[in-house]
């Protein structure tokens, strides 16, 4: 099984997210937009993981997320992977308290490193809008982007829990399950 650590973000959220991607997309092909009910904050992605490994990765991320604090994060500008001149991701930077949502996601990195998985030294906290398929699609859409830089910053979201989901890939796109929910008690 496929398996990440993301924080989930509120419906809200996600519907003005959904709405952004549409306004972003208008007559614009070459552009696979991540389904509003997908849009999440990844922290770790572990890749197919084999199930008996799952009760491990359970306990380990247990002994170090329980004791965080919930905290606040908004969502900043667009931005795009690897970069602008030749794009294939388009994202929402996140702002906000980014030094505890870092510490937990290093926490993670550090609970999983005895099962194998290697520490993530190129983190970029953002929320991925869609994957671009088609060069000629790029320019345009960063054009269009750059119209949009900063809409979210006032939509604050607080962040009380991280989940483990398992994504099953078909056809029509990903499906994701939720494994487990590491709720912060500080």
């Amino acid at each position: 099984m496929r398996l990440f650590f993301a924080i989930d973000i509120p419906d809200p959220l996600k519907k003005e997210m959904s709405a952004l991607q549409k306004k972003l997309g208008a007559n614009l092909s070459g552009v696979k937009w991540v389904e509003e009910e997908n849009l999440h904050l990844t922290l770790k992605f572990l890749g197919e993981v084999s199930d008996h490994k799952l009760k491990g990765i359970i306990s380990a991320a247990h002994s170090n997320l329980d004791n965080f604090r919930p905290h606040t994060l908004s969502f900043t500008n667009t931005g795009f992977f690897p970069h602008r001149n030749r794009p294939r991701v388009i994202w929402l930077g996140i702002s906000g308290e980014t030094d505890v949502t870092r510490e937990v996601a290093r926490r993670l990195d550090e609970s999983l490193a005895p099962l194998g998985f290697e520490p993530d030294s190129k983190r970029k906290l953002h929320i991925t809008l869609g994957r671009i398929n088609k060069e000629t699609t790029g320019p345009d859409l960063v054009r269009r982007a750059q119209e949009y830089n900063g809409i979210g910053e006032e939509r604050k979201f607080e962040v009380a829990e991280v989940r483990l989901y398992s994504s099953e890939l078909t056809p029509s796109g990903p499906n994701y399950s939720i494994l487990e929910k590491f709720v912060f008690r500080y």
